[in-house]
């Protein structure tokens, strides 16, 4: 009967894995299981469940609405783009399109002396500057 409506069992059959998802979401994407997968292996620690904001350019990542809770490795392509709310910031300095968190803009004056509003980019080396200059 199935077969005559035009639908095939593979199209019904789902695995329960392909269901349930990883549960891990960057940048409001969520990982496959071997984006998962990787992520374990190149920070030697299981990736717990959650939704986290992730900078491919600095490495810097935190849980979704809060701020930064570490710098990791730069550059990996997971996920998706950094929004500018994924810190739910409200301090106006943007670095590399996410608006800061009020506990990282505190974080980085302590380096860096007063920080005026603004949009900034920053690599993975702390070089920073004004979007758009040197």
């Amino acid at each position: 009967m199935l077969r005559r409506a035009g639908i095939g069992l593979a199209a019904i059959c789902i695995s329960q894995q392909s269901l349930a998802g990883t549960g891990v979401f960057i940048n409001d994407v969520e990982l496959n299981q071997q984006q998962v997968s990787q992520l374990s292996q190149a920070y030697q620690t299981a990736i717990a469940p959650g939704e986290y904001w992730y900078d491919a350019k600095t490495g810097a990542w935190g849980l979704k609405c809060g701020p930064g809770l570490a710098l990791g490795l730069a550059g990996l392509d997971m996920g998706g783009e950094l929004k500018a709310d994924a810190s739910c910031g409200n301090t106006g300095v943007y670095i590399n399109g996410r608006e800061l968190h009020n506990m990282d803009l505190m974080n980085l004056q302590a380096l860096s002396g007063p920080i005026l509003p603004g949009r900034y980019w920053m690599d993975a080396q702390l070089n920073a500057g004004k979007e758009g200059g040197p």
